[in-house]
């Protein structure tokens, strides 16, 4: 076919396309980005019509919050001659769409690039339904967290249990551990709820629901009520291929309702003791429903009394006045109060004291009357023989005198009558046995003269308050005899505006428990917000990891061979030095983590800080005087030595830096304490013994807030640029993951004491001695499969081993090595990574181990919380460089 009929051909096919495509199609010049030339598709989308288009540049029609993805479109296209980017476009209404732009440079004729040729699809509708999914499952979790849900899925196939995160606080369990075992499981549910726990396999064998509630531990000892739901999903064969299910918290429920029950069971006792008949009545005055206290007073029963029935249980003639004042009571809405006689059961005529209030709505009306009789005739047969002693009133008023004396006498509570002039004028015998204080030494006294000075103005002033309206709940510090002072919660009054009269109970006990459990929450608040800080540092450093490793193994190779000149040398000795301090920074992230791996044994530590003292002294300076206080027969300490000796040198600059900004010149003594001793229970450590270290310094020493964030990661008083802020985070990492504890005491101006508890161990260990040459232990010609998901990890340690001569196959997953395991294919050793998808390194090596029992294994990880793992097995931790690859390799090929 003939070429230029072909070019014709295929211009006139692109305009037809061009015209008639679906898809927004767009000539844009590269200089000026204006529409040179645009499609229906486009003129459609973008709301202009296409002479006003042309007029344009894409500037004009991009969001101005994806400018910078406009700009990199162009970069890349230029760079590349094709580029693609999702961002937002402005219509001419205003209106907001998203569009993918793929662009692609255009070659003139005369061989110059001036445009771009730019296909444009519409994804608003896409982008709109990927935001309502992801706000449905906000939703979702909200509302789970709003009922204090959460759901669960059990698989059979497989057997796999799966938590929601709401599951995992429900339990009170890190996620990071995965949900438990059938074993342990169990042993977080209350004992005498096992078996209802257990139901849900049985029941759901034949049923498809299950329902039921019991009882899980929680993180402070006390039980949590869980309310399961679950349905069962079978597969075509009928059997149970899944149980989906949700566990709601139930435990404020239950306890209000318990709380609720015992209020009313109160309320109806105090009832019963007052001998009253608790009843309700509707807005008009009926009485509905069942009235059991009226039935067994009067003995109707409920058609009887029903309506206005009752009324016929009131003495006749009483009846038409209740019913007058009932009127009354009703148009008024005011409570009814009232006397009349009621025919009890018996047939005995009663005399009872009729109190009942209103209930209202929220539109201001009445919904029902409650009320009570309660049996007065007793009460007004003493009335009356009350009444007929009035002529022997001095009899009873010495009878009443002697019944006050004898409460102001023999009253626990502090009481005196304070004058005007705040002069105490009487005090019962309390002040004696609460304060130690003889009735004549108080009496007389000027009141302020009892209190503490600190509270002796707000007593004044409040002593003058009372002289208008009792004072309730004052509290304030009194004097004991003993010189001490007791805390005296006081009610105050003053009837006749002259002389005030006090009530007071002594508090001191009961505000120092409030005071120390206030303590403990502040510390438990503490302790958590250390732990999150911990996870999530763990999580960053493990990530960091691996992004360190391809880093460290290829600019080590590059050292190795030589690659380029003197410069090029110093410039990859410079990268690999800063990548080597990025690798210290990490072990500290991890160490405060507690998720640094540890090498513990028996660790003499006098022999360690022997060893030390010369670096720790050229490390803080000839100013300052090392002191060095070991007790004889220091048993071993159960610790990694190496970062050991990190943490001790970290405590000894950190003294340094105290000492030096003591405004003193720098000088001081560096203490360094070592002995053994049983931990105080304050600790929270086991009641063991423990050894300890304390480095102590003479320096500035921390006021209350800086020594609450001490331990946090990268929290540093020291300014910019003068520390990272892992030192003590570190040492506060190694002690818990060993085992034991970091205590900070610190005084202002006194001096900071750092106290390191270790577990006591049985015997010091020997060092080990010196490897023999990485070269001379590697095998000639081994076969080695590296498996590994992160690509950049991978090919890293596979260029490394081929470097040191090793044949070597790449697999980026568990499942591709266990294929070439199956095929047969000849593989001297297994080298994985741990945390890999769906099936980690672990996993993979018992896996291929059971295809081939003696195959030499070595798992890398860069993140060490893998103490459930076998502990014979060889662990290589990222990142790591090629002569430790080496050693790794040489120990599992024996």
């Amino acid at each position: 076919m003939d070429r230029a009929f072909d070019d014709a051909s295929l211009a006139a096919d692109f305009r037809a396309l061009f015209a008639t495509a679906t898809v927004g199609i767009a000539h844009v010049d590269v200089a000026t980005r204006r529409f040179l030339s645009v499609n229906d598709a486009v003129c459609n989308m973008l709301g202009y019509d296409r002479a006003a288009l042309l007029e344009l540049t894409t500037d004009s029609v991009t969001h101005p919050d994806d400018v910078d993805l406009r700009d990199q479109l162009y970069r890349s296209v230029v760079d590349t001659g094709t580029a693609t980017v999702e961002a937002r476009l402005r219509t001419g209404s205003g209106r907001d769409i998203w569009v993918r732009v793929q662009s692609t440079l255009v070659t003139d004729a005369d061989g110059m690039v001036r445009r771009t040729v730019n296909l444009l699809t519409d994804l608003t509708a896409r982008r709109e339904s990927e935001r309502l999914i992801v706000e449905e499952s906000e939703r979702a979790h909200l509302a789970l967290a709003a009922a204090q849900a959460g759901t669960w899925e059990y698989r059979y196939d497989p057997p796999e249990m799966i938590w929601s995160s709401e599951v995992f606080a429900l339990y009170d369990r890190d996620p990071a551990r995965g949900a438990p075992q059938e074993g342990e499981w169990a042993a977080m549910v209350h004992p005498d709820d096992v078996e209802e726990a257990r139901r849900l396999g049985s029941v759901t064998e034949t049923a498809d629901q299950y329902a039921g509630a019991f009882r899980v531990r929680k993180r402070d000892g006390g039980w949590r009520w869980l309310a399961s739901r679950a349905r069962v999903i079978r597969d075509a064969a009928g059997k149970r291929a899944r149980i989906v299910g949700i566990n709601i918290d139930q435990t404020e429920r239950l306890e209000n309702e318990t709380a609720l029950t015992a209020a009313a069971a109160r309320f109806r006792a105090a009832i019963d003791a007052m001998e009253g008949v608790l009843w309700t009545n509707d807005a008009a005055g009926r009485m509905m429903g069942e009235q059991p206290g009226w039935a067994k007073l009067t003995g109707q029963t409920r058609a009887e009394y029903e309506g206005f029935g009752w009324a016929t249980a009131v003495h006749p003639d009483d009846s038409q006045p209740t019913i007058d004042a009932w009127n009354i009571a009703v148009a008024s809405q005011n409570p009814f109060v009232f006397e009349h006689r009621v025919r009890r059961h018996d047939g005995a005529w009663r005399l009872f004291s009729i109190r009942a209030v209103p209930t209202f709505v929220a539109a201001g009306e009445i919904s029902e009357w409650v009320g009570v009789h309660t049996d007065i005739t007793d009460q007004r047969a003493a009335d009356a023989a009350l009444h007929d002693l009035n002529a022997t009133l001095a009899e009873r008023v010495g009878q009443a005198t002697a019944e006050r004396n004898a409460a102001w006498n023999n009253a626990r509570d502090l009481m005196a009558v304070i004058g005007s002039d705040g002069i105490i004028r009487a005090a019962n015998p309390a002040w004696t046995a609460t304060l130690g204080w003889d009735i004549d030494e108080v009496v007389g006294r000027l009141h302020l003269d009892m209190n503490h000075p600190d509270d002796a103005p707000s007593s004044d002033a409040v002593l003058h308050d009372a002289q208008q309206a009792a004072v309730p709940n004052y509290e304030c510090r009194v004097r004991h005899k003993d010189g001490g002072y007791r805390t005296i919660s006081w009610l105050l009054a003053s009837p006749d505006g002259e002389a005030t009269f006090i009530n007071g109970r002594d508090v001191t006990e009961e505000r120092a428990r409030a005071s120390d459990l206030a303590a403990a929450q502040a510390q438990i608040h503490e302790m958590q917000k250390l732990e999150s800080i911990g996870q999530l540092t763990g999580g960053v450093a493990h990530d960091f990891n691996n992004l360190l490793t391809p880093i460290i193994g290829s600019l080590d190779l590059l050292q190795r061979r030589g690659v380029g000149g003197e410069r090029e040398a110093r410039l990859i000795d410079g990268a690999l030095t800063a990548a080597d301090r990025a690798k210290t920074l990490v072990q500290r992230l991890l160490a405060f983590a507690r998720r640094q791996q540890l090498q513990t044994r028996a660790v003499d530590l006098t022999a360690l800080v022997d060893d030390m003292r010369d670096l720790i002294g050229r490390s803080i300076g000839p100013a300052i005087t090392i002191v060095v206080d070991a007790h004889a027969d220091l048993p071993p300490a159960q610790v990694d030595p190496a970062q050991l000796e990190l943490a001790l040198l970290n405590l000894a600059l950190n003294a340094r830096d105290a000492m030096e900004g003591d405004g003193q010149g720098g000088g001081g003594t560096l203490t360094i304490g070592l002995d053994a001793v049983m931990p105080g229970r304050e600790t929270g450590l086991p009641q063991r013994r423990f050894v300890r270290l304390c480095v102590t310094d003479t320096g500035a020493g921390m006021d209350e807030t800086t020594l609450r964030r001490a331990v946090e990661p990268f929290f540093s008083t020291k300014g910019i640029g003068k520390g990272t802020g892992l030192g003590l985070s570190m040492v506060h990492g190694l002690a818990a993951q060993s085992g034991g504890k970091l205590v900070i005491h610190s005084t202002p101006g006194e001096g900071t004491t750092a106290t390191l508890w270790l577990p006591e161990a049985d015997a010091a260990e020997p060092e080990d001695a010196l490897p023999p040459a990485i070269e001379a232990a590697l095998p000639a010609a081994e076969v080695i499969l590296v498996v590994d998901d992160e690509d950049m990890v991978r090919v890293s340690t596979a260029t490394m081993l081929a470097d040191l001569g090793f044949a070597v196959i790449e697999a980026a997953s568990a499942a591709e090595a266990l294929a070439l395991l199956n095929a047969g294919t000849a593989i001297d050793a297994l080298v994985t990574d741990y945390l890999m998808p769906e099936v980690n390194g672990a996993e993979l090596i018992t896996a291929a181990r059971a295809l081939r029992p003696d195959l030499p294994a070595l798992l890398v990880t860069g993140y060490a919380d893998t103490d459930a793992l076998d502990p014979g097995l060889a662990r290589l931790g990222k990142p790591f460089r090629q002569a430790e690859l080496a050693k790794a390799v040489a120990g599992v090929l024996g």
